[in-house]
């Protein structure tokens, strides 16, 4: 099994075997209001409602414009806290089937110096059809005093954009449809969607890598992903990372792009 993508029954083993795991519920729906009643209807026991828009994302700020800027780290920090996240947690995140959002909490997490976040493949709904118990209590956890860190995670500045598009090394992930309409000059386009099998799990490295020197992109070197929000770019950064290849994400994305730059 992936190191960054468990399934539903391994997370149940886990739930049962080590008392420094904590999940956390990120359903997310671009467009759509906030999830916390869909969580409060039912979700995974122990899981911990978090708010893309809200705890995942910050106000815009100079130098970090788009529609999800990174949160500022000592915000960040305290939710970790309020979380219940230690140095030594094991964290799973889920969203939704198909919901790019758990890539996001696990880019952020590990930006932040988390340093073992897993994706629930399939997301909730691979739980419950594995048949696995759903709950509609809130948890409190005990708060931490974990300290935020800038992990392994690299981020790519909108400055730099221009120069690894020219390299062929800019990978935009929205769907085709999208980045037709418009896209950052001289980018490429591979759909977050065709990362995956239809179990929601990684393709293997060898179909990944074949997939990315299709568009003329090496993965031997940085790739920098971008997409509409800082959402589906960071999914992918997980599926790439758990391939060997090197990564930065840019978190503005598209949505910063159009605010200064012009588009092809």
């Amino acid at each position: 099994m992936s190191s960054r993508f468990i399934t539903a029954v391994q997370l149940r083993d886990w739930q049962a075997a080590d008392p420094s795991l904590r999940i956390l519920d990120v359903r997310h729906q671009v467009g759509a209001e906030r999830q916390r009643r869909v969580y409060e209807a039912g979700h995974i026991p122990d899981a911990v409602y978090v708010e893309l828009r809200d705890e995942l994302a910050g106000p815009s700020t100079p130098g970090r414009g788009g529609r999800n800027p990174l949160p500022a780290v000592d915000v960040l920090q305290a939710d970790l806290r309020r979380w219940g996240v230690a140095a030594h947690s094991l964290v799973v995140v889920y969203a939704g089937a198909g919901q790019p959002a758990a890539g996001r909490a696990w880019w952020v997490l590990n930006w932040a110096g988390v340093t073992n976040v897993r994706i629930l493949a399939g997301g909730y709904e691979a739980w419950v059809e594995a048949g696995l118990p759903v709950s509609n209590s809130v948890p409190t956890p005990t708060p931490t005093t974990f300290t935020a860190r800038q992990g392994r995670l690299q981020e790519a500045t909108i400055g730099e954009l221009p120069a690894y598009a020219l390299r062929g090394q800019l990978v935009d992930v929205r769907p085709r449809a999208d980045f037709e309409l418009g896209h950052i000059p001289h980018a490429v386009n591979l759909p977050y969607t065709e990362l995956t099998d239809i179990a929601g799990l990684p393709l293997p490295r060898e179909r990944i890598t074949s997939l990315l020197g299709g568009q003329g992109v090496d993965p031997h070197v940085i790739v920098v992903l971008t997409c509409g929000g800082g959402v589906a770019a960071a999914w992918s950064a997980a599926i790439l990372d758990e391939a060997g290849v090197p990564t930065a994400l840019h978190v503005g994305s598209w949505s910063e792009w159009i605010e200064h730059h012009p588009v092809a």
